[in-house]
Protein backbone atom coordinates (compact mmCIF):
# COMPACT_ATOMS: atom_id res chain seq x y z
CA UNK A 1 0.00 0.00 0.00
CA UNK A 2 1.23 3.11 -1.09
CA UNK A 3 1.95 5.81 1.48
CA UNK A 4 0.31 9.45 -0.33
CA UNK A 5 1.17 12.69 1.06
CA UNK A 6 -1.62 14.80 0.18
CA UNK A 7 0.13 17.95 0.21
CA UNK A 8 3.05 17.11 -1.91
CA UNK A 9 2.01 18.96 -4.55
CA UNK A 10 2.82 22.33 -2.39
CA UNK A 11 6.18 23.72 -1.76
CA UNK A 12 7.26 24.17 1.68
CA UNK A 13 6.79 27.50 3.31
CA UNK A 14 9.79 29.29 4.19
CA UNK A 15 8.04 32.19 6.26
CA UNK A 16 9.48 31.20 9.61
CA UNK A 17 13.33 32.42 8.32
CA UNK A 18 11.73 35.14 6.20
CA UNK A 19 9.36 36.55 9.16
CA UNK A 20 11.32 35.68 12.41
CA UNK A 21 12.28 39.04 13.31
CA UNK A 22 8.83 40.33 13.09
CA UNK A 23 7.68 37.54 15.17
CA UNK A 24 10.14 37.82 17.98
CA UNK A 25 8.91 41.47 18.37
CA UNK A 26 5.15 40.29 18.80
CA UNK A 27 4.00 40.10 22.36
CA UNK A 28 2.90 37.41 24.87
CA UNK A 29 -0.44 39.36 25.14
CA UNK A 30 -3.76 38.84 24.34
CA UNK A 31 -5.35 40.29 21.17
CA UNK A 32 -5.85 40.14 17.35
CA UNK A 33 -2.95 39.60 14.34
CA UNK A 34 -3.68 39.87 11.05
CA UNK A 35 -1.97 38.34 7.55
CA UNK A 36 -1.35 40.31 4.68
CA UNK A 37 -0.22 39.54 1.07
CA UNK A 38 2.05 40.95 -1.14
CA UNK A 39 -0.81 43.35 -2.55
CA UNK A 40 -1.37 44.59 0.87
CA UNK A 41 -4.80 42.42 1.24
CA UNK A 42 -6.00 40.90 4.46
CA UNK A 43 -6.21 37.04 3.88
CA UNK A 44 -6.81 36.01 7.74
CA UNK A 45 -7.65 37.51 11.02
CA UNK A 46 -7.36 35.54 14.28
CA UNK A 47 -7.56 36.39 17.56
CA UNK A 48 -5.29 34.85 20.75
CA UNK A 49 -4.55 34.69 24.30
CA UNK A 50 -0.83 34.77 23.85
CA UNK A 51 -0.23 36.41 19.96
CA UNK A 52 3.63 35.48 20.01
CA UNK A 53 2.51 32.18 20.66
CA UNK A 54 -0.17 31.78 18.61
CA UNK A 55 1.26 33.23 15.44
CA UNK A 56 4.96 31.74 15.80
CA UNK A 57 2.83 28.45 16.00
CA UNK A 58 2.06 28.91 12.35
CA UNK A 59 5.47 28.51 11.24
CA UNK A 60 6.86 25.99 13.80
CA UNK A 61 5.19 22.87 12.40
CA UNK A 62 5.97 19.10 10.82
CA UNK A 63 5.00 19.90 7.30
CA UNK A 64 3.89 16.36 6.61
CA UNK A 65 0.93 16.90 9.44
CA UNK A 66 -0.43 20.09 8.28
CA UNK A 67 -3.39 20.91 5.82
CA UNK A 68 -2.93 21.98 2.25
CA UNK A 69 -5.41 25.15 3.23
CA UNK A 70 -2.82 25.88 5.96
CA UNK A 71 0.15 25.49 3.84
CA UNK A 72 -1.38 27.98 0.87
CA UNK A 73 -1.95 30.70 3.81
CA UNK A 74 1.28 30.49 5.36
CA UNK A 75 3.14 30.61 1.57
CA UNK A 76 0.43 33.38 0.96
CA UNK A 77 1.43 35.61 4.37
CA UNK A 78 3.76 38.70 3.39
CA UNK A 79 3.24 40.64 6.29
CA UNK A 80 1.98 39.91 9.86
CA UNK A 81 0.63 42.78 12.00
CA UNK A 82 -1.17 42.73 15.18
CA UNK A 83 -3.04 44.91 17.74
CA UNK A 84 -2.96 44.23 21.82
CA UNK A 85 -6.46 44.49 23.21
CA UNK A 86 -5.50 43.40 27.19
CA UNK A 87 -8.98 41.29 27.10
CA UNK A 88 -10.33 38.30 25.60
CA UNK A 89 -13.25 39.77 24.97
CA UNK A 90 -12.21 42.68 23.45
CA UNK A 91 -9.92 40.45 21.32
CA UNK A 92 -13.28 38.52 20.02
CA UNK A 93 -14.94 42.19 19.42
CA UNK A 94 -12.11 43.21 17.17
CA UNK A 95 -11.59 40.36 15.74
CA UNK A 96 -15.60 40.17 14.27
CA UNK A 97 -15.33 44.00 13.45
CA UNK A 98 -11.95 43.16 11.32
CA UNK A 99 -13.48 39.51 9.73
CA UNK A 100 -16.54 41.89 8.10
CA UNK A 101 -14.42 44.84 7.57
CA UNK A 102 -11.94 42.47 5.16
CA UNK A 103 -13.67 39.24 4.54
CA UNK A 104 -10.42 37.58 4.61
CA UNK A 105 -9.87 34.62 2.41
CA UNK A 106 -8.64 32.47 4.63
CA UNK A 107 -11.41 32.85 7.56
CA UNK A 108 -13.37 30.09 6.78
CA UNK A 109 -15.18 29.19 9.63
CA UNK A 110 -15.36 33.28 10.45
CA UNK A 111 -17.01 34.02 7.49
CA UNK A 112 -19.78 31.53 7.99
CA UNK A 113 -21.30 34.69 9.40
CA UNK A 114 -22.25 35.64 5.65
CA UNK A 115 -24.63 33.09 6.19
CA UNK A 116 -26.38 34.49 8.81
CA UNK A 117 -29.93 35.31 8.42
CA UNK A 118 -32.57 37.66 10.12
CA UNK A 119 -36.14 38.19 10.50
CA UNK A 120 -38.20 41.51 9.54
CA UNK A 121 -41.37 42.34 8.43
CA UNK A 122 -42.23 43.06 5.19
CA UNK A 123 -43.85 47.24 4.62
CA UNK A 124 -46.67 46.50 3.30
CA UNK A 125 -50.69 46.76 4.44
CA UNK A 126 -50.66 43.37 5.88
CA UNK A 127 -46.98 42.46 6.49
CA UNK A 128 -45.49 39.32 6.66
CA UNK A 129 -42.21 37.79 7.89
CA UNK A 130 -39.33 37.35 5.18
CA UNK A 131 -35.82 35.96 5.87
CA UNK A 132 -33.02 38.64 5.13
CA UNK A 133 -29.36 38.68 4.65
CA UNK A 134 -28.29 42.09 5.99
CA UNK A 135 -25.60 44.42 4.01
CA UNK A 136 -24.58 48.64 4.36
CA UNK A 137 -28.04 49.14 3.01
CA UNK A 138 -30.08 47.37 5.57
CA UNK A 139 -31.67 49.00 8.31
CA UNK A 140 -35.03 48.05 9.15
CA UNK A 141 -35.95 49.04 12.94
CA UNK A 142 -36.95 45.43 13.76
CA UNK A 143 -35.01 42.71 12.77
CA UNK A 144 -34.49 39.60 15.09
CA UNK A 145 -31.69 36.62 15.08
CA UNK A 146 -29.15 36.32 13.80
CA UNK A 147 -29.75 32.81 12.64
CA UNK A 148 -26.73 30.58 11.82
CA UNK A 149 -28.38 27.29 11.41
CA UNK A 150 -31.24 27.27 8.62
CA UNK A 151 -32.85 23.98 10.17
CA UNK A 152 -33.14 25.44 13.17
CA UNK A 153 -34.92 28.46 11.92
CA UNK A 154 -37.61 26.07 9.76
CA UNK A 155 -38.42 24.33 13.04
CA UNK A 156 -38.78 28.14 14.94
CA UNK A 157 -41.12 29.39 12.39
CA UNK A 158 -42.84 26.41 12.41
CA UNK A 159 -44.03 27.07 16.28
CA UNK A 160 -44.31 30.49 15.12
CA UNK A 161 -47.30 30.22 12.91
CA UNK A 162 -48.80 27.76 14.98
CA UNK A 163 -49.59 30.66 17.49
CA UNK A 164 -50.03 33.13 15.26
CA UNK A 165 -52.48 33.00 12.00
CA UNK A 166 -49.64 35.50 9.94
CA UNK A 167 -50.25 35.49 6.56
CA UNK A 168 -47.44 33.64 4.37
CA UNK A 169 -48.53 34.21 0.32
CA UNK A 170 -47.22 36.44 -1.76
CA UNK A 171 -49.55 38.43 -2.37
CA UNK A 172 -52.28 39.00 -0.26
CA UNK A 173 -54.59 40.77 -2.81
CA UNK A 174 -55.35 37.85 -4.90
CA UNK A 175 -58.67 36.66 -3.72
CA UNK A 176 -58.21 32.60 -4.00
CA UNK A 177 -58.92 29.32 -2.09
CA UNK A 178 -56.52 29.21 0.99
CA UNK A 179 -55.98 25.87 2.52
CA UNK A 180 -54.48 27.34 5.74
CA UNK A 181 -57.31 30.00 6.13
CA UNK A 182 -59.62 27.33 6.07
CA UNK A 183 -57.77 25.64 8.89
CA UNK A 184 -57.36 28.97 11.00
CA UNK A 185 -53.58 29.37 10.79
CA UNK A 186 -54.03 32.28 8.58
CA UNK A 187 -56.01 35.48 9.28
CA UNK A 188 -57.00 35.56 5.78
CA UNK A 189 -56.16 39.14 4.33
CA UNK A 190 -56.62 37.94 0.99
CA UNK A 191 -60.51 36.40 1.85
CA UNK A 192 -61.52 39.37 3.90
CA UNK A 193 -61.27 37.91 6.36
CA UNK A 194 -60.03 40.23 9.21
CA UNK A 195 -59.10 44.17 9.32
CA UNK A 196 -55.80 45.97 9.17
CA UNK A 197 -56.21 47.08 12.47
CA UNK A 198 -57.29 43.97 13.51
CA UNK A 199 -54.25 42.41 11.57
CA UNK A 200 -51.74 45.21 13.17
CA UNK A 201 -52.70 43.52 16.69
CA UNK A 202 -51.26 39.88 15.75
CA UNK A 203 -48.23 41.62 14.51
CA UNK A 204 -47.42 43.30 17.45
CA UNK A 205 -48.07 39.89 19.29
CA UNK A 206 -45.64 38.13 16.77
CA UNK A 207 -43.20 41.58 17.83
CA UNK A 208 -43.38 40.62 21.49
CA UNK A 209 -43.05 36.83 20.35
CA UNK A 210 -39.57 37.54 18.28
CA UNK A 211 -38.18 39.51 21.17
CA UNK A 212 -38.16 36.61 23.27
CA UNK A 213 -40.84 37.83 25.69
CA UNK A 214 -44.15 35.93 25.37
CA UNK A 215 -45.01 33.38 28.20
CA UNK A 216 -48.65 33.96 27.17
CA UNK A 217 -47.99 32.05 24.03
CA UNK A 218 -45.74 29.32 25.88
CA UNK A 219 -48.15 28.97 28.23
CA UNK A 220 -50.02 27.79 25.18
CA UNK A 221 -47.97 25.20 23.86
CA UNK A 222 -47.38 23.85 27.64
CA UNK A 223 -51.30 23.49 28.44
CA UNK A 224 -51.20 21.33 24.64
CA UNK A 225 -48.53 19.28 25.89
CA UNK A 226 -49.85 18.36 28.85
CA UNK A 227 -53.18 17.84 27.49
CA UNK A 228 -51.87 15.12 25.07
CA UNK A 229 -49.67 13.49 27.62
CA UNK A 230 -52.80 13.02 29.08
CA UNK A 231 -54.18 11.23 26.19
CA UNK A 232 -51.51 9.29 26.36
CA UNK A 233 -50.24 10.78 23.11
CA UNK A 234 -47.15 11.09 23.84
CA UNK A 235 -45.56 11.66 19.93
CA UNK A 236 -47.19 14.94 20.65
CA UNK A 237 -46.34 15.54 23.69
CA UNK A 238 -42.81 15.10 22.66
CA UNK A 239 -43.05 17.00 19.79
CA UNK A 240 -44.40 19.94 21.83
CA UNK A 241 -41.43 19.43 24.37
CA UNK A 242 -39.01 19.99 21.27
CA UNK A 243 -40.44 23.07 20.04
CA UNK A 244 -40.89 24.52 23.77
CA UNK A 245 -37.36 23.79 24.01
CA UNK A 246 -36.30 25.52 20.56
CA UNK A 247 -38.37 28.66 22.44
CA UNK A 248 -36.44 28.58 25.76
CA UNK A 249 -33.11 28.37 23.31
CA UNK A 250 -34.09 31.62 21.47
CA UNK A 251 -35.67 33.81 23.86
CA UNK A 252 -32.81 33.69 26.39
CA UNK A 253 -30.51 35.09 23.91
CA UNK A 254 -32.89 37.42 22.19
CA UNK A 255 -34.09 38.92 25.39
CA UNK A 256 -30.29 39.62 26.06
CA UNK A 257 -29.99 41.19 22.73
CA UNK A 258 -32.81 43.25 23.56
CA UNK A 259 -31.17 44.91 26.31
CA UNK A 260 -28.01 45.00 25.27
CA UNK A 261 -29.27 47.39 22.59
CA UNK A 262 -31.93 49.31 25.08
CA UNK A 263 -30.35 49.47 27.95
CA UNK A 264 -26.84 50.06 29.55
CA UNK A 265 -24.82 46.59 30.27
CA UNK A 266 -21.57 46.27 33.06
CA UNK A 267 -19.48 43.24 33.06
CA UNK A 268 -16.77 42.10 35.40
CA UNK A 269 -14.46 39.21 33.89
CA UNK A 270 -13.22 37.26 37.51
CA UNK A 271 -10.64 34.89 37.46
CA UNK A 272 -7.08 35.29 35.68
CA UNK A 273 -8.22 38.33 34.09
CA UNK A 274 -9.39 41.43 35.82
CA UNK A 275 -11.64 43.11 33.17
CA UNK A 276 -14.68 45.26 33.73
CA UNK A 277 -16.73 46.55 30.62
CA UNK A 278 -19.62 48.95 30.07
CA UNK A 279 -22.14 48.71 26.95
CA UNK A 280 -24.09 51.36 26.58
CA UNK A 281 -26.87 51.17 23.72
CA UNK A 282 -25.14 48.23 22.18
CA UNK A 283 -21.34 50.29 22.58
CA UNK A 284 -18.29 49.55 24.37
CA UNK A 285 -18.23 53.01 26.33
CA UNK A 286 -15.83 51.79 29.12
CA UNK A 287 -13.31 49.12 29.81
CA UNK A 288 -10.91 49.13 32.72
CA UNK A 289 -8.24 45.88 34.39
CA UNK A 290 -10.00 45.98 37.11
CA UNK A 291 -13.31 44.98 38.57
CA UNK A 292 -16.44 47.49 39.09
CA UNK A 293 -18.55 47.76 42.11
CA UNK A 294 -21.58 47.59 40.63
CA UNK A 295 -23.26 49.27 43.90
CA UNK A 296 -21.10 52.35 44.21
CA UNK A 297 -20.34 53.00 40.17
CA UNK A 298 -21.78 56.03 38.79
CA UNK A 299 -22.44 55.52 35.23
CA UNK A 300 -22.94 59.30 34.78
CA UNK A 301 -19.40 59.98 35.24
CA UNK A 302 -18.33 57.43 32.77
CA UNK A 303 -17.05 59.45 29.15
CA UNK A 304 -18.25 57.66 25.71
CA UNK A 305 -15.40 56.39 24.63
CA UNK A 306 -15.45 55.19 21.06
CA UNK A 307 -19.40 55.55 21.09
CA UNK A 308 -18.74 57.33 17.84
CA UNK A 309 -21.90 60.06 17.30
CA UNK A 310 -23.24 58.67 14.06
CA UNK A 311 -26.31 56.16 14.18
CA UNK A 312 -25.02 52.22 13.62
CA UNK A 313 -26.94 49.79 11.59
CA UNK A 314 -29.59 47.44 13.81
CA UNK A 315 -27.83 44.53 12.36
CA UNK A 316 -24.01 45.23 13.47
CA UNK A 317 -25.03 45.98 17.01
CA UNK A 318 -27.16 42.51 16.93
CA UNK A 319 -24.49 40.94 15.76
CA UNK A 320 -22.18 42.48 18.55
CA UNK A 321 -24.51 41.40 21.41
CA UNK A 322 -24.14 37.95 19.63
CA UNK A 323 -20.43 37.85 20.72
CA UNK A 324 -20.57 39.00 24.21
CA UNK A 325 -23.88 36.38 24.81
CA UNK A 326 -21.74 33.56 23.61
CA UNK A 327 -18.27 34.99 25.72
CA UNK A 328 -20.65 35.53 28.74
CA UNK A 329 -21.94 31.96 28.56
CA UNK A 330 -18.39 30.78 28.09
CA UNK A 331 -17.38 29.84 31.35
CA UNK A 332 -20.44 31.86 33.14
CA UNK A 333 -18.88 31.07 36.47
CA UNK A 334 -15.91 33.51 35.59
CA UNK A 335 -18.20 36.32 34.77
CA UNK A 336 -20.78 38.67 36.90
CA UNK A 337 -22.79 41.32 34.84
CA UNK A 338 -25.47 43.75 35.66
CA UNK A 339 -28.49 45.65 34.05
CA UNK A 340 -28.74 49.36 34.34
CA UNK A 341 -31.87 50.74 32.86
Amino acid sequence: MHNINPNKHYLKPVGLKRHKEKINSIPEETGVYQFSNVLGNVIYVGKSINLKKRVSGYFNFNFTERHSRTLRLIRDIEEISWEVTNSELLALLREDELIKKHWPEYNVKQKEFLKYIYLTFTDDKFPKLQIVIPDHKFHQKNIFGPFKDSYYLENFLKILYELFPLRTCKDFTEKRTCIKYDIGQCAGPCREGITEKEYYCIVQNVVVFLFGSDPASLHKLEQKMSKHSAGLEFEKAQDLKRKIGIYHFYSKRQKFIKRFRERILMVNEKGRYQNAFLFKHGKLVFHQRKNIDFNTFDVSTIPLLNAGTGPEYNWRIIDRANVVYSWINNKKSEKEFHYII
